[in-house]
């Protein structure tokens, strides 16, 4: 920590570092940004407030109602000393809008408020991310520790929507909470709040799914449906409260601005410093921000899960299985597969796994856990030390991990798995192929002695090849899997992405649409997978996984719109016509299923 600050103080020309607040003299400081890990908000800030020393906080204010009192009363007791919070939605101007809305009456008496926000980490683009680099933010293993960073998606981007809320209407109490951690972080949580006036409020959070992201106002004079990111009022009803002015500005001319835009970053900052100069309260003042706290509070104290329907047994006391109390690794853990696989592992076989990850941004769904049942660690398929570090000790090691871009960087982490399952002694290594290594598919039944395919880009191939090498010339104790198409929760290519598809628009297949699917479902996969771990006559086989049916592509993606009662939403289109539209730059509607 030293050599980064030391570093920090370099880059900005800073004369002075010191450890902690017992190096600085008395006076020596007027104003100090608290920027650690929620957890230590208090810890840091207590000693800060007592001296008179001006703070802002990032949000959120603290990881308890306890810490955020004593923060808030430790700058009453000092009145040289300003508490400001790093709220800055309150500084977004559709915010400040809505909240001249309800307390003009413009919507009469709020009756409820619905609000979901989400977004799936693992969607984001890391790379060129200057923050991956760093370590920070959701790319840091504290960011997924409950001891450091407090909570999860309750405490992280619910102190962002419940201020809000609150701001918005004021203080209220939790009538129900349920969220998913099963000892580690939540992931996905639900609140159901009772408000002021009476109004019901419902909130959604989710890390692992990507929601609507607005919140919707009911009053009994109007309805309000505002985006939670910029300035966007998505509906409004009726539409002459457009026309309600808050600086000159109405509803219909919002300002081009969303919460990254740097300008809000700049705004708390100033309102602070001139709070700091005399000016008045800050906008987001410690005594205002901690109902919030409160809220959050109430919520972990009277927490009960939040079940997903796939998964009926989370919660429940583990089964004893084939791995029971054994330690495996899993590989891509926080991938479809891989995520399930985990969950399956921990809940069911009784197992303590570790789970690798490549970059600490996609772990919501592991970080579930305690680490005693699920231990979290990055992973870097070619570097040799780590590997070896990793299947250390493992009775069975999942290979999922695989790079997208790089055949080389599959193979050469196969190799060096491979080699550290041998030297360590591991009983199983597992690893996970694909029906893709026999493109282009021969026109005949495909079975485990088919020939392999003849693309030397497919990033699978060269993996399982090397993989089979091992098992031939090695010993190496491997089973390869390879599934078909998998479906199921998480699932972008082949749940998510048709369903978004379907919700709104039209899904295009080849007549007459009669081409075998060969689904399967991710459960399914990951029971063969455990299997294949347990199993002694697996050693040395593969094995194609597929479903115990043979849907076509009009049956699999008939199921989804049926679901979504949208029947019209699959058609067909001859294969001739799909290509002639694609070669005029025509386009089709949507997706397209393979011949």
């Amino acid at each position: 920590m030293q050599g980064t600050a030391w570093s920090l103080a370099r880059r900005y020309k800073v004369k002075r570092v010191a450890r902690d607040i017992s190096d600085l003299a008395q006076g020596e400081v007027e104003a100090a940004l608290v920027a650690t890990n929620a957890a230590l908000h208090a810890r840091v800030a207590l000693p800060l407030l007592n001296r008179g020393i001006h703070l802002f906080v990032e949000k959120p204010l603290a990881a308890s109602i306890d810490d955020a009192l004593a923060m808030v009363n430790a700058a009453a007791r000092s009145p040289a000393a300003v508490l400001a919070v790093g709220q800055m939605r309150r500084f977004l101007f559709v915010n400040r809008w809505v909240k001249m809305l309800i307390e003009h009456g413009a919507l009469g008496n709020v009756e409820s408020v619905d609000v979901r926000e989400g977004e799936c980490f693992h969607l984001r683009q890391a790379s060129g991310n200057p923050r991956a680099a760093a370590g920070t933010g959701q790319f840091s293993p504290a960011f997924w520790d409950r001891k450091t960073s407090g909570g999860g998606v309750l405490l992280d981007i619910g102190s962002h929507t419940l201020d809000t809320l609150i701001w918005w209407l004021g203080s209220g109490k939790v009538a129900g909470y349920r969220d998913d951690s099963l000892g580690g972080v939540e992931s996905d949580a639900l609140i159901e709040l009772e408000l002021r006036g009476g109004a019901a409020g419902t909130v959604e959070l989710s890390r692992t799914r990507t929601l609507r992201n607005t919140a919707i106002l009911t009053g009994s004079r109007g309805r309000v449906e505002v985006a939670l990111h910029r300035n966007e009022i998505v509906g409004i009803s009726p539409e002459d409260l457009l026309l309600r002015e808050l600086d000159g500005r109405n509803g219909a001319a919002m300002p081009d601005e969303s919460l990254l835009h740097e300008d809000m970053f700049r705004r708390e900052l100033d309102d602070w410093l001139d709070a700091v100069r005399g000016a008045g309260v800050p906008l987001a003042d410690g005594a205002s921000v901690a109902p919030g706290i409160g809220i959050i509070d109430r919520c972990y104290r009277m927490r009960q899960p939040l079940r997903p329907p796939w998964a009926e047994v989370e919660g429940s006391a583990a089964k004893k299985g084939g791995l029971d109390g054994r330690t495996v690794l899993v590989t891509g853990a926080s991938g479809f597969i891989g995520g399930r696989l985990t969950e399956r592992l921990s809940l069911e076989e009784g197992a303590h796994v570790r789970a690798a990850v490549r970059t600490f941004q996609n772990a919501a769904r592991v970080c579930r856990f305690p680490e005693d049942g699920v231990e979290v660690r990055h992973f870097d398929v070619t570097v040799r030390d780590a590997i070896g570090d990793l299947v250390k000790g493992c009775d069975a090691v999942f290979h999922l991990a695989h790079d997208a871009g790089s055949s080389d960087a599959n193979a050469e982490g196969a190799r060096l798995i491979g080699a550290a399952c041998r030297s360590a002694g591991v009983r199983r290594l597992v690893f996970v192929s694909s029906t893709s290594v026999y493109e282009p598919l021969p026109d005949a039944p495909l079975t485990e002695a088919s020939t392999s395919g003849q693309q030397p880009q497919n990033t699978k191939l060269a993996a399982e090849r090397e993989i089979l090498r091992m098992i031939r010339e090695e010993g190496l104790r491997a089973t390869v899997i390879q599934p078909t198409i998998v479906y199921g929760p998480f699932s972008r290519w082949w749940t998510d992405h048709p369903v978004d598809v379907l919700i709104d628009g039209t899904l295009i297949l080849p007549a007459p649409g009669d081409g075998i699917c060969n689904a399967v479902y991710v459960d399914d996969v990951v029971s063969a997978l455990i299997l294949a771990a347990c199993r002694d006559a697996a050693h040395g086989e593969t094995f194609l996984i597929s479903g115990p049916d043979h849907p076509t592509w009009l049956d699999f993606y008939g199921a989804y719109a049926r679901a979504l009662g949208r029947d019209d939403a699959v058609r067909m289109m001859a294969y001739d016509e799909m290509e002639r539209r694609v070669a005029r730059g025509a386009g089709l509607p949507t997706v397209l299923a393979p011949k």
